[in-house]
């Protein structure tokens, strides 16, 4: 007794193909979809976070560990005081910055000018401002709480 003929046995390996292809596209489309990319982004940029043990317990302790890197020449370790999605870029300046001689100057700012300090509202970020003898802002820098972690780190200069 035979199951299927010649023709029932095409007609039977077609339609799979056809239900297996439509499965692989849709599984292609849903994997590949903006929103699926963002989710797998921000799921990786959570991992970075939650795994991001540099900072201080303070705005003003990881400004200090941030002048301390710099001030030994260390500006990869200076950029992890940046928030995870900033590191490479505060990275990239940094040796920018080391090789144009510039941090010296910025040094300076950072360790013999006036500062101002506030909290914003919604308690998770922090501003120092850096000010010069005639009081005249030179330089801002801006904090943001990882909360993961409870570590300050660096999100704008």
């Amino acid at each position: 007794m035979i199951m299927f003929n010649k023709t029932s046995r095409r007609f039977f390996l077609g339609f799979a193909g056809i239900v297996v292809g439509s499965i692989v596209i849709a599984f292609i489309a849903v994997y590949f979809s903006p929103e699926s990319r963002f989710e797998r982004e921000v799921a990786g940029l959570q991992e970075q976070y939650a795994n991001d043990i540099y900072g201080g317990d303070t705005p003003e302790e990881t400004l200090e560990l941030f002048i301390q890197a710099l001030e030994s020449g260390d500006v990869e370790l200076a950029s992890k005081y940046f928030v995870v999605e900033k590191q490479e870029e505060g990275l990239y300046d940094l040796e920018i910055a080391s090789k144009e001689n510039n941090l010296a100057k910025y040094l300076d700012i950072l360790n013999n000018s006036g500062r101002s300090a506030s909290k914003y509202d919604d308690e998770i970020r922090y501003e120092i401002d850096f000010f010069d003898e005639n009081k005249q802002q030179i330089h801002i820098e801006i904090f943001t709480l990882n909360t993961l972690t409870d570590k300050w780190k660096i999100s704008e200069i």
